[in-house]
């Protein structure tokens, strides 16, 4: 060894430490550690849309039961895909270690047994319900809890509830299900974080004169008051009609007062309208 790779600290395990066991180079042995790792058997995620609605982002659901379709376990075969029995190659170890030839000895890695693709085992009859592959189709259920206030787009995760791996008699885990939140549309109401807004189209001599009106709300309709000389545009508060935060707080509905203009009017509808322009409030001012 070289002054430098004395005096330095150098260290051939700092450049090699991360290929695996060597040997037999220049006489001596040289070993810089097993870093390769098993192979974990893990079936794919599963990605599915639950649909809410607003009543359910108000009040929550403390117990929904969603129905999804995914890769099991067949328990005809356990798992294995038919009738087995141990890999010869590997003794059921699933690899194998392959040594190469450098110019600094031997690398040996760790590898998958090219005999029986790292299962470990040898299916000697193919299992007629899942054709080898150890998985079957499942209709799953599941409960959840949906929280208050939860938004459209929200995502969480159930671990395990996704599908299965290939072949997973031998070991290996399920997928993950991943949930995602679709607060569907209401017809009349329109979300703004935990408020509601409600357009309200009124005739031109309600805003004027003032009126009772029917607005709809999650409860159900109720009647509210459009005072004398409203503006069009100004906008009314139904306090506690809105819909729940994460802490339970409820927002308010907004009704937002606009004038419906008829697209057709009759000749008495005209006559006094034309009568009406003529008086002194309704004249052009320009």
């Amino acid at each position: 060894m070289n002054d430098f790779m004395r005096n330095s600290g150098f260290d051939f395990n700092d450049i090699f430490g991360g290929f695996g066991g060597f040997g037999g180079f220049g006489g001596f042995n040289i070993n810089f550690g097993n870093h390769a790792q098993q192979r974990v058997n893990r079936g794919s995620d599963l990605r599915i849309k639950l649909n809410i609605t607003l009543h359910d982002v108000r009040d929550g659901i403390e117990d929904k039961t969603i129905k999804y379709n995914r890769k099991t376990v067949c328990h005809h075969c356990n798992g294995y895909g038919g009738e087995h029995q141990t890999c010869s190659k590997c003794g059921g170890n699933g690899k194998m270690r392959m040594n190469k030839q450098t110019m600094f000895g031997v690398m040996s890695n760790i590898v998958d047994c090219d005999n029986c693709q790292g299962y470990g085992f040898v299916i000697t009859k193919v299992c007629s319900h899942c054709q080898g592959t150890g998985i079957v189709d499942e209709v799953s259920t599941l409960n959840i809890k949906i929280p208050k206030g939860i938004n459209n787009g929200d995502k969480f995760q159930v671990g395990q509830r996704g599908n299965a791996p290939i072949k997973p008699g031998n070991g290996g885990i399920f997928g993950n299900l991943l949930i995602e939140i679709n607060v569907n549309e209401h017809p009349q109401l329109k979300r703004d974080d935990n408020n509601l807004i409600y357009e309200l189209y009124v005739p031109i001599t309600k805003v004027i004169l003032g009126g009772k009106c029917t607005v709809p709300t999650l409860d159900g309709e109720v009647n509210i008051n459009i005072k004398p000389h409203t503006k069009i545009g100004e906008t009314l508060r139904l306090k506690g009609k809105g819909l729940s935060n994460q802490r339970g707080d409820l927002g308010d509905e907004y009704i937002i007062v606009n004038v419906s203009i008829p697209d057709k009017l009759n000749n008495e509808e005209k006559r006094l309208l034309e009568e009406l322009s003529n008086q002194e409030n309704f004249k052009d001012n320009v």
